[in-house]
C-alpha cells in the first residue's frame, strides 16, 4: 500500500505524465477552463487516478477542486470511449 504522505505527490505525477504527453499547459488542464481539448486530457488523467492508483470520485474530485458527479462523468465518458475504440 502507498504511504499516505506520498499520496498527493503521486497523483501529481500521475497527472503530469498524461498532460505532458498531450503537450498542453498543465496549468491550463488543472484550471476552470472548459475548452475541450484540456477537459480530455483532465477527463483522462481522472481515469488514470481511479485506475492505476484506485482512487475514489472524492479523492480525485478533492485533487482537481471539482465535485465528484464531475468525476463520475469523466470516469463513465472514457470508459466508454475506450470501449468504442475498442470496437
Amino acid at each position: 500500500m502507498v504511504e499516505e504522505s506520498r499520496t498527493p505527490w503521486i497523483r501529481r505525477e500521475v497527472v503530469k505524465e498524461t498532460v505532458d504527453y498531450s503537450g498542453l499547459p498543465f496549468a491550463k488542464v488543472m484550471s476552470e477552463t472548459r475548452q475541450q481539448p484540456y477537459v480530455k486530457v483532465r477527463q483522462i488523467a481522472m481515469y488514470r487516478l481511479h485506475k492505476e492508483l484506485n482512487a475514489s470520485a472524492s479523492e480525485i474530485a478533492r485533487f482537481f477542486r471539482k465535485d465528484h458527479t464531475t468525476v463520475l462523468y469523466a470516469l463513465r465518458k472514457v470508459r466508454e470511449e475506450i470501449i468504442e475504440n475498442d470496437n
